[in-house]
């Protein structure tokens, strides 16, 4: 099975359904992992990442609580980062000029060889040279 490595902002759009340009992408993206088409890992800091999106999205906390019992209920395998993976996020984010929390989600797709999905166009166009990186629009 493909193994996917999405950040915050295909886990946030796909939830929330809050990038009207990526709406329905995104919502194709939750189908197929519901039908296992692929296994979705990330990094830890995903959870913090994600609440951190649905407290300025919403203003209600009641939608708050529910958004992230959604997103608890997607079957991804959280990963801890080992200093090899982090020090490499370092080097990808000082060469790119990026934040590390990004090039984490890309130095643990490219140390485990599967694929990076992401949203941000911006970040996607500064490291698509190096590869294991697709980006959803």
């Amino acid at each position: 099975m493909q193994v996917i490595i999405p950040d915050a902002s295909i886990i946030t759009a796909a939830v929330l359904k809050s990038n009207p340009k990526i709406k329905q992408k995104s919502s194709k993206f939750l189908t197929q992992v519901r039908k296992q088409e692929f296994f979705l890992e990330a990094p830890h800091f995903l959870k913090l990442e994600f609440a951190n999106a649905t407290r300025f999205y919403f203003k209600d906390y009641g939608l708050i609580l529910k958004s992230l019992s959604l997103f608890a209920k997607l079957p991804i395998k959280f990963i801890e980062l080992k200093p090899k993976t982090i020090n490499e996020a370092a080097k990808i984010s000082y060469k790119f000029k990026t934040s590390v929390y990004d090039a984490a989600y890309h130095a643990l797709a490219i140390q485990r060889s599967v694929t990076f999905l992401t949203a941000d166009k911006k970040y996607f166009n500064k490291t698509k040279e190096l590869d294991n990186i697709k980006l959803i629009s």
